[in-house]
């Protein structure tokens, strides 16, 4: 993610404009709204057998950081508590790291919502919670719709690289991504 605060805002509207009218990439858009200084880091997802965590999807696009910033549905200063990675809807959602389930929704169908639609954690849409042992768990929200597996419940144990799930766009969200955070 880029090492900046997230002043700026990338507007969705903006950004498909530019990228369909216009000589635009991925990477001129992101610079369009942060600066030629932004550095922008695309990593191909790679599976360690250390123990160490991977990528939660193929390659990491952040569109929103961690902390303070100006929620894109409600337009209030809000606290951010993950980062969000942009990828197209449908991309797989890995886990990072083995572990076990300990909180899974997978019934949400609002897409794009207020927050007054979704009270609480129903704004994440469907998500998923993996603890991984020492006092370390992974969120993976607003993935698709039908997307987690009947299969997947709490209790489950999930392997590092297991696709849990596809990127989606339900609950409080302005459009598909990964919402993600690492809790202590």
């Amino acid at each position: 993610c880029p090492g900046k605060n997230n002043d700026s805002a990338l507007s969705k509207i903006g950004a498909q404009y530019l990228l369909e009218n216009e000589p635009y990439t991925y990477e001129t858009t992101i610079k369009y709204y942060f600066g030629e200084d932004v550095e922008i880091i695309i990593n191909e997802i790679v599976f360690l057998e250390n123990g160490e965590f991977i990528n939660p999807v193929s390659t990491i696009n952040c569109t929103s950081l961690y902390g303070n910033r100006i929620h894109p549905v409600d337009g209030t200063q809000s606290f951010h508590n993950g980062i969000d990675l942009g990828i197209s809807g449908g991309s797989p959602i890995y886990a990072v790291k083995s572990g076990t389930i300990t909180k899974v929704s997978k019934d949400v169908t609002i897409i794009n919502g207020n927050s007054e639609d979704l009270p609480g954690d129903l704004s994440y849409g469907n998500y998923i919670i993996i603890d991984h042992g020492d006092g370390i768990s992974t969120l993976y929200a607003h993935m698709k719709y039908g997307s987690i597996s009947d299969n997947i419940e709490v209790g489950d144990t999930i392997e590092q690289g297991d696709i849990i799930g596809e990127v989606g766009s339900t609950g409080v969200s302005t459009g598909e991504h990964l919402h993600y955070e690492v809790r202590e």
